[in-house]
């Protein structure tokens, strides 16, 4: 065995491999199969351990306040500040202006459901309103999407016997119906 440097491995060396929090020295020319093949699969578990340590630090290393909730005074010195907006003061003040015309939802002619809210005793004496007209209507509408459903069609294709001959025919599904359930257009 040569490794990648062109130095010849020692192969009367000792290993010291650090498992299960201790250090231990396995003779490598001594070791047999079944130790060696246990000393490898260990190694590998550790390598992946380290891998995955060695990838969270450096991802410790990379965050910054740009890039995570750290404040800026985290970032440490050499590090340049967010660059100041660019924007000038228009001298007015925020939202809607004076004299602009709002365009905001506006009340349907046709609901398609109305629910009438009736007050059935007086807030005042506490007497029973059930028979008594409204003086006033207010009205207030929720517009909604209703949730969307599932269309399935069925296709059914039928077989018929030709009273002549004998011979059963069956009708043919459509080409973009080819399983016999699917998403799409059917």
């Amino acid at each position: 065995m040569v490794p990648s440097d062109n130095r010849p491995i020692d192969t009367n060396a000792k290993l010291q491999v650090r498992m299960c929090g201790g250090v231990v020295d396995v003779d490598l020319e001594k070791a047999s199969r079944e130790e060696l093949v246990v000393l490898v699969r260990e190694l590998i578990d550790r390598v992946k351990e380290l891998e995955a340590e060695v990838a969270e630090l450096r991802a410790r290393l990379g965050t910054n306040s740009r890039n995570s909730g750290k404040p800026p005074s985290s970032d440490g010195p050499g590090i340049k500040p967010h660059p100041k907006s660019q924007r000038k003061s228009s001298g007015r003040k925020p939202g809607g202006q004076h004299g602009h015309v709002g365009h905001s939802l506006r009340l349907v002619d046709d609901p398609d459901e109305v629910k009438v809210h009736t007050p059935s005793h007086c807030k005042a004496r506490h007497q029973d309103l059930g028979e008594v007209p409204a003086t006033h209507c207010e009205r207030r509408q929720v517009v909604d999407i209703p949730p969307v459903k599932m269309r399935v069609v069925e296709h059914q294709v039928e077989s018929k016997v030709c009273p002549e001959c004998g011979v059963e025919t069956s009708g043919t599904f459509p080409d973009e119906v080819a399983a016999s359930a699917q998403y799409g257009p059917g």
